[in-house]
């Protein structure tokens, strides 16, 4: 997964400022996953525990402080080829903040289910800090797509900013509405991360050709927001998505039109998403078991060696760019 490229564009070379600060955050983010995903000691992958998540998280703070305050949202430039590669810096980092708190946002979302269901929500070793991650995410989530709002106004999605991005928040913040209590009532925060998440699929249904992986991904994300009521019409499960929904993909080199492969398998198993979806604690054994409180100094993580353990966040998402 490449890291959003304003050159792309050919816009004029950056400062020496910029490319820095660019570097910094790049490596930020590699060291942040190795660190929330992966035991040094066994070489494991395994859930961020909300200690190791927090400390995460104020490091991340400690990096935006340093940025220059020319290279921040707050003071964006007049100029457009600047103005792109500062958003695209802010929606990588804040990309990179829901990256360490998702599982959080997981955790929320099935303690929420088990109150609905009359049942004991699940173990967790601190769920005060874990909701405020959850939060954390879900913020996150949202600045990121008000970056991607602004940017894509510059003609950027699909060209510098890699589209797995916008369906990757899309569901992260749409998640967030999932198995609330019916008679809960959106708050003005609610209902201005609806309107953003809502803004995006707008551009996204707008482009004309997408890449095969690129139109699951976007049917993906477009029923998941209608189902979470995130988007206004809903989609029935078992029913055909409403075509302007879904992008028009080009066929592959081989002439063979995205319709042929829907047939197989896709058409129906993006139909009744489940939370399945968005466990990602399958692989390491899911929330952390009840504990004492843990100490708010972590310091049992070292700068991770290249090639100690492979990087998954890049390896399972190989492969996934336009056509």
């Amino acid at each position: 997964m490449r890291v959003p490229d304003a050159n792309m564009l050919e816009q004029k070379i950056p400062s020496a400022e910029y490319m820095d600060c660019a570097y910094q955050m790049i490596k930020l983010s590699h060291t942040m996953r190795q660190r929330a995903y992966f035991d040094t000691r066994t070489g494991e992958e395994r859930s961020p525990t909300v200690v190791i998540a927090s400390t995460l998280l104020r490091e991340c703070d400690e990096f935006i402080m340093t940025i220059p305050r020319n290279l921040s949202v707050d003071h964006l430039p007049s100029a457009s080829d600047q103005k792109v590669r500062i958003l695209l810096l802010h929606m990588y980092y804040f990309y990179t903040r829901c990256i360490i708190t998702r599982d959080f946002l997981v955790a929320k979302v099935e303690r929420n289910i088990s109150y609905l269901e009359n049942r004991h929500p699940p173990p967790s070793e601190d769920w005060q800090t874990t909701l405020a991650l959850a939060e954390d995410c879900v913020q996150s989530a949202h600045r990121s797509i008000q970056c991607m709002v602004d940017a894509s106004n510059l003609n950027v999605i699909g060209g510098a900013l890699d589209l797995f991005y916008v369906f990757h928040m899309v569901l992260i913040a749409s998640a967030d509405f999932l198995a609330r209590p019916k008679q809960q009532q959106d708050s003005a925060y609610d209902m201005d991360r609806k309107a953003t998440v809502r803004s995006i699929l707008d551009k996204i249904r707008g482009l004309k050709e997408l890449a095969p992986t690129y139109s699951i991904l976007s049917r993906i994300a477009m029923q998941f927001a209608s189902m979470t009521g995130v988007c206004d019409k809903p989609v029935v499960p078992g029913q055909p998505l409403d075509p302007t929904l879904e992008p028009q993909s080009v066929a592959d080199e081989d002439n063979i039109g995205i319709t042929d492969i829907e047939d197989d398998w896709f058409a129906n198993a993006t139909t009744n998403l489940g939370l399945d979806f968005f466990d990602l604690n399958q692989a390491v054994g899911g929330l952390p078991t009840p504990g004492p409180a843990s100490d708010p100094v972590y310091s049992g993580y070292f700068n991770p060696v290249a090639n100690e353990v492979d990087d998954w966040t890049a390896r399972t998402l190989s492969g996934m760019h336009n056509i």
